[in-house]
């Protein structure tokens, strides 16, 4: 049952909390009017389809990206300014043990971090979605395109394309392999392969078929353009990178089984996506669990050495979250240990740091 000191806490939380994520989106929003003023005014968009199609969207996605960090800064001033005035330990002295005094803390990080999960994994993907097709339609086109795309769609057959317009439905620099017990059999190449939606058939442009030979040999034979069906379709190269931010949880976990049956390279940044999703909201409840002690002790210095350490701690956050995302994608680390292991290096850290702090 909530006391009057919890609501006391909660509110105070609440004012602290909605004017620090309140001031960094508008430094957010003010730099990027600064950059984009331009290329906003040109696009023909209404002013209102400006704020609600592209700022409303860039407010939520920043809100929910600094919310972890500005939630820690603000449970940092609070506990701080609870600190120079006494009131924590009026709090203390009045017979409430320290755990009780954490109460209302717990109960602020346990409902945000439901806050952002449910951001996460859906509301932002959405806004995200709005945000990309505001952009598609006035800023830059409709065209995207991606880079250095694999895909094993048949057994021992490797389908490339050096990059891809998914407007066009096109795609440059194309090659086929055949490969049997390790060896490449046969390449075709095609400078241009343009996809007939309507008749579900490739165009290939300037083909150039080798074949190798069992005596080491090769043989060259020069097609020219041909229409061709294969067991590929232009949606399983049409997915730009960014994309995967507009997805959902759901939408992005079957996009990352129909990677992986493809044999893609993106499987790991994919899975890290998914995961940081749900990390980062639970990284709320980590870094309340450290930011209470470290603030509810009156010290010299006061609340810029509270605000000093919060800083600190969230770089250090930041760069452990970093390598171990370096480490998911290049060197082979599961993405759920790399996820993980900031929020749990920091739980040790915050278990240490409570058991201290009553004393």
């Amino acid at each position: 049952m909530l006391k009057k000191i919890d609501w006391y806490i909660i509110r105070k939380f609440i004012s602290s909390f909605t004017f620090a994520i309140g001031a960094f989106v508008i430094i957010a929003v003010v730099i990027d009017i600064s950059e984009n003023i331009d290329s906003l005014m040109e696009s023909g968009a209404t002013v209102a389809e400006i704020i609600m199609q592209y700022y409303l969207p860039f407010c939520v996605f920043f809100g929910n990206l600094l919310s972890p960090f500005i939630i820690f800064l603000a449970m940092i001033w609070l506990t701080s300014m609870m600190a120079q005035r006494s009131e924590v330990v009026a709090i203390l002295s009045g017979g409430v043990s320290y755990t009780r005094f954490l109460f209302p803390y717990g109960v602020i990080a346990v409902f945000m971090t439901a806050v952002i999960l449910v951001a996460s994994h859906f509301l932002v993907p959405f806004s995200n979605r709005i945000k990309f097709d505001f952009e598609s339609q006035y800023t830059r086109g409709a065209h995207h395109y991606s880079y250095n795309i694999h895909r094993e769609l048949e057994k021992n057959k490797l389908y490339s394309f050096h990059h891809i317009d998914d407007k066009k439905q096109s795609g440059y620099h194309f090659t086929i392999e055949d490969w049997d017990n390790g060896a490449l059999e046969r390449k075709l190449f095609a400078s241009k392969a343009q996809y007939d939606t309507v008749n579900e058939i490739w165009q290939l442009f300037n083909v150039v078929e080798r074949n190798y030979l069992p005596n080491g040999r090769e043989q060259l034979k020069i097609v020219g353009d041909i229409d061709t069906t294969m067991a590929l379709r232009f949606i399983d190269f049409d997915a730009p990178d960014e994309l995967v931010f507009n997805m959902t949880t759901p939408e992005l976990s079957d996009y990352i089984q129909q990677e992986q049956d493809k044999g893609s390279n993106k499987v790991a940044a994919l899975k890290l996506e998914k995961y940081l999703r749900t990390a980062n909201a639970f990284s709320i409840l980590v870094l309340a669990f450290i930011a209470v002690p470290i603030a509810s002790r009156k010290k010299r210095g006061g609340l810029g050495l509270h605000i000093f350490l919060a800083i600190i701690i969230g770089i250090v956050y930041v760069f452990f979250s970093r390598m171990s995302s370096v480490a998911a994608t290049n060197v082979g680390l599961p993405a759920e240990v790399a996820v993980w292991f900031p929020n749990v290096m920091y739980l040790i850290l915050g278990i240490l740091i409570y058991r201290k702090a009553p004393k």
